[in-house]
């Protein structure tokens, strides 16, 4: 029996001394442990610290670059910058590798350095695209700066940091991840509107040079001299220049001693928007021997000479022995605002001395512009308004809308308004004064009241 019992002693020892053994190495091991995490959470604090005060620090020098004029200082303000952020670029791609989080941060720091480093320093200021891209970039590395602030806050002797710190860049990798997607939408957009202007740039002059070598023969001649008609036949068509707010029409003319004939063909639609025939001889006369009447169906042909036969007269002012006539074209009954023909009719010489036709877009009509990237906002013609034009309200109704204190003074017309708002027209009297009263075709809402000078 006391035999078995030393035996039972000595593995109570032995099984004692393994526990100890045991927990001594965990001990250690535990130690150990935390001294590494220690000195790894130390690491990314510091790590991390430099992060925040680069993004901070560049987000302030490009703040400044862009409320400055002054080429040198921007140069010198975005170089730091430049600097700041590829200092810290190495940093945070590791610390993405180390916490096995998604590379859209360094992603972002990377377009970032890439528009920083293209910069012409020195002599020059961004352009306006580069600004809104750095405003861009300023904003999101403030916000991400607000993100890591957080994180810097929280007391370096808690349990949680490292795995706060995995989880602040988890969250910086989804924030960035949508910054790019944002980035990349609008750096698409740019390029498409770059492109756009570039092709349509390089068309221009294409079109120039090919005038100003053949003045005579060219395409845009041969509208010129297809609007003028009979008085192109034999005389000589020369190139004048350019008219337009940005010069995108071609100018035209033919002098015959006593006349200036002058026709505007837009480059891009190749449309006519305006013709002149002026007597270089003689001065205007108050001394009209036409009607005014006689002066309306003057301008009628003219207008279908030239094309447009289904419009209608909006208004007309007598002025020097002149009528100038305002007429709308007209689709499937409804007159169409968007687009207005101004014609000036000579009562003395019986003839149009001018003609302006003002453009008429896609948005003009309430229409997206769906066009391709190559597109340039061109003149919508009247067969090509392709809109229901059907009333949802009758015009009887409408009619109701008006306010019983105006004197209605015509039956009611469909037309439609600038943004393809269709509505009922109506002449109305108040107190001697004349106005049109446009009635919503689509709501029965009162749309708009425009005066009407001398009741014209």
């Amino acid at each position: 029996m006391r035999k078995k019992k030393k035996g039972n002693r000595f593995l109570t020892l032995f099984f004692l001394l393994i526990i100890a053994s045991a927990a001594f190495f965990c001990y250690r091991y535990h130690s150990e442990y935390l001294a590494v995490e220690r000195e790894l959470t130390a690491v990314y604090e510091k790590g991390i610290q430099k992060v925040y005060a680069s993004l901070t620090g560049s987000a302030d020098l490009i703040r400044k670059a862009l409320v400055s004029s002054d080429p040198v200082y921007i140069s010198k303000q975005l170089n730091k910058a430049y600097g700041m952020i590829d200092d810290i670029y190495q940093v945070v791609t590791d610390f993405e590798i180390t916490t096995g989080s998604r590379p859209f941060f360094s992603d972002f720091l990377y377009g970032l350095k890439s528009d920083l480093q293209g910069f012409s320093p020195g002599n020059t200021v961004p352009s306006n695209e580069l600004v809104q891209r750095l405003i861009f970039y300023t904003e999101s590395i403030e916000n991400a700066a607000g993100h890591i602030r957080v994180f810097l806050d929280i007391p370096a002797s808690e349990k949680a940091k490292r795995k706060e710190f995995y989880s602040l860049f988890e969250r910086l990798s989804d924030y960035f991840h949508n910054r790019n997607v944002e980035l990349a939408t609008a750096l698409e957009t740019e390029e498409k509107e770059e492109g756009r202007n570039g092709y349509w740039e390089q068309y221009y002059k294409n079109v120039i040079e090919d005038i100003e070598n053949n003045p005579a023969d060219n395409e845009f001649a041969d509208i010129a001299k297809a609007f003028l008609g009979a008085v192109a036949v034999g005389r000589e068509l020369e190139f004048e220049g350019y008219s337009g707010e940005n010069g995108e029409n071609v100018v035209f003319a033919i002098d015959d001693g006593g006349r200036a004939y002058r026709v505007h063909i837009n480059v891009f639609d190749k449309s006519v928007r305006a013709y002149y025939a002026h007597n270089t001889n003689q001065k205007p006369s108050a001394d009209g021997k036409l009607s005014v009447e006689r002066g309306e169906k003057i301008a009628r042909d003219f207008l279908n000479e030239h094309g447009f036969a289904d419009t209608v007269k909006l208004s007309h002012s007598a002025r020097n022995g002149t009528v100038l006539f305002s007429f709308l074209e007209s689709k499937d009954g409804v007159m169409i605002y968007p687009g207005r023909i101004e014609l000036e009719v000579s009562l003395k010489e019986g003839r149009v001395i001018s003609f302006y036709r003002y453009p008429r877009l896609k948005e003009d009509l309430g229409l997206s512009d769906t066009a391709s990237e190559f597109s340039f906002p061109q003149n919508v013609e009247i067969d090509e308004i392709h809109l229901d034009l059907a009333p949802a309200i009758s015009l009887s109704v409408a009619r109701e809308r008006i306010n019983p204190q105006n004197k209605i003074m015509s039956v009611g017309d469909l037309v439609l308004l600038h943004g393809g708002k269709l509505c009922w027209r109506f002449k109305v009297e108040n107190n001697g004064r004349y106005y049109w009263v446009f009635i919503n075709a689509e709501n029965g809402q009162e749309e708009a009241i425009w005066d009407i000078p001398n009741g014209n």
